[in-house]
């Protein structure tokens, strides 16, 4: 049984989002007893879209945008995608009822590099605590629109800033 990481709103709505897609889930298996059913449960830290593989030689193979991985490697935000033409840097602010509205635009990666259409972004780690929840990285097709949103592997404001290592 799947269930988002405790605290993680992003990802619950990814996992309802690729319902009936094929997608990539990282997250922890655990023990805890659970009510659902017998078994391990899973902790789900980030949900991903994976492409559907296509014919040898086809137009859209190449074509084909998403987000490969959102890391850090520290002092930047890392994010490896194919053929995007914008990443921005989003931020989930800490407190109650926020709503996408409430979301912070941290600023645009930066392309480092392009070969084949793999594509590195970089996005510099601000040197202030971060007062969110969630990060995640959006990323958008040369037409403007949203192709995919993948959050960093940790939640709440104390991890984040931990993880980052922004905390006072």
């Amino acid at each position: 049984m799947l269930l988002p990481e405790e605290g993680s709103t992003g990802v619950a709505k990814d996992l309802e989002k690729y319902a009936g897609k094929v997608v990539m889930v990282v997250g922890t298996l655990t023990s805890e007893p659970n009510i659902y059913m017998r078994g391990p449960l899973m902790r789900v830290n980030s949900v991903s879209l994976v492409q559907s593989p296509t014919p040898a030689g086809s137009d859209e193979e190449s074509s084909a945008a998403g987000i490969a991985s959102f890391t850090i490697a520290w002092p930047y935000l890392v994010v490896q995608v194919k053929n995007l033409a914008r990443v921005e840097i989003w931020a989930v602010p800490t407190g109650t009822g926020i709503t996408e509205k409430d979301y912070q635009l941290l600023g645009q990666a930066v392309k480092k590099s392009e070969i084949a259409g793999q594509q590195l972004w970089t996005f510099p780690i601000p040197d202030k605590p971060i007062l969110a929840t969630e990060i995640f990285a959006k990323g958008f097709n040369t037409q403007g629109l949203e192709i995919e949103r993948v959050s960093l592997p940790f939640t709440g404001a104390t991890s984040l800033n931990h993880t980052l290592g922004t905390a006072d």
